[in-house]
């Protein structure tokens, strides 16, 4: 990420409006998001409000939420005040 990119992240503007921005500008891909996201000194740019746009939007609908996904996010998180329950559909 080039200096220019830094600091218009740290002046508090949104990840994703600059993203769409980037990308009419340039061809950001899969490989390009991937790489960016795995580089914790790239994530340590994101304000906590950016981190929390991404995780609560990332995923495409409903069915991608399960007891599982909760369960492991809990315990990644050490968030032992929280417990999912799955409800039967018989």
């Amino acid at each position: 990420m080039v200096d220019k990119e830094k600091d218009i992240i740290q002046k508090g503007r949104s990840l994703k409006s600059y993203f769409m921005e980037m990308n009419s500008n340039i061809n950001f891909t899969r490989k390009d998001f991937m790489a960016f996201f795995r580089d914790d000194n790239k994530l340590n740019l994101l304000s906590v409000d950016d981190r929390i746009e991404v995780f609560s939007t990332i995923l495409l609908g409903s069915s991608d939420f399960n007891k599982e996904l909760l369960d492991n996010i809990f315990s990644d998180y050490c968030i032992t005040n929280l417990v999912v329950n799955e409800l039967s559909h018989g």
